[in-house]
């Protein structure tokens, strides 16, 4: 039973981050790290950029800058598979298949222009004062760019 309420919990984490990218919350957003700690986020197979350290300050204002200029954005997860490292609950791996949707907007207010993005979130994931946070964020690319090649 443990584990099944661990893995909710766990799970609440990623979903509460997926939501709040899309909303571009901030509260929701530093909820999911522990306070002004650098995690790892690398997302060097999708944009090319190599992986940083960044702190959840920076994280959000990163997300805004990229997601801000979408009229919509959706993340829509897959069933999450979730691995704990060790036989203790207090560190996980996630790994979840992600459909992106981005938008622009066009000149009547909808959506004219949109590109959809199908990626992998891979998560280390730790239980920090009784909530689990994310120490550990890649982004990788989960559907081909030229199928049958």
């Amino acid at each position: 039973m443990d584990r099944l309420l661990a893995k909710d919990a766990v799970l609440e984490t990623v979903y509460t981050l997926a939501y709040s990218l899309d909303q571009l919350d901030r509260k929701g957003i530093l909820s999911c790290f522990k306070p002004d700690t650098p995690f790892t986020f690398d997302i060097s197979t999708v944009l090319g950029h190599p992986a940083t350290d960044l702190t959840p300050e920076e994280y959000y204002q990163a997300a805004c800058n990229v997601l801000g200029g979408f009229h919509a954005t959706h993340h829509l997860l897959g069933y999450p598979l979730v691995v704990y490292s060790g036989g203790e609950l207090e560190a996980a791996h996630v790994k979840v298949y992600i459909s992106a949707f981005h938008g622009l907007e066009g000149p009547d207010g909808g959506i004219a222009e949109s590109a959809t993005a199908y990626v992998s979130w891979n998560l280390d994931v730790e239980l920090w004062e009784g909530k689990w946070v994310v120490r550990r964020l890649v982004v990788k690319k989960s559907a081909l760019d030229h199928p049958g090649s």
